[in-house]
């Protein structure tokens, strides 16, 4: 079953800020060319807005900084086991 959903409406940037406030953390992803699973940890999550960018507060010179200055591609894995809820996001990340 694929419920990925691609549209123009609001409705998936709604049902992520939801469960992004329920859950709080993030597994973020990066660094997929040593594909180990040691470029995943765990993040708080700041913010999803409204255009459904996701706001993260990082150590500037943090290993995963310098991941995605080499190469910006990341995953995002949130999980809400009480409601049996999870979602994948696939995005490109920027160090602001």
């Amino acid at each position: 079953m694929n419920n990925t959903q691609k549209t123009g409406n609001t409705q998936p940037i709604d049902q992520l800020k939801d469960l992004a406030d329920d859950v709080k953390i993030a597994l973020l992803c990066s660094n997929f060319q040593t594909d180990d699973g040691g470029s995943c940890r765990p993040m708080e999550v700041q913010k999803v807005c409204e255009q459904g960018n996701i706001w993260f507060f990082s150590d500037l010179k943090s290993d995963k900084n310098k991941e995605i200055e080499q190469d910006a591609n990341v995953k995002l894995f949130f999980l809400h086991p009480g409601k049996n809820q999870y979602c994948v996001v696939n995005g490109q990340a920027e160090i602001i």
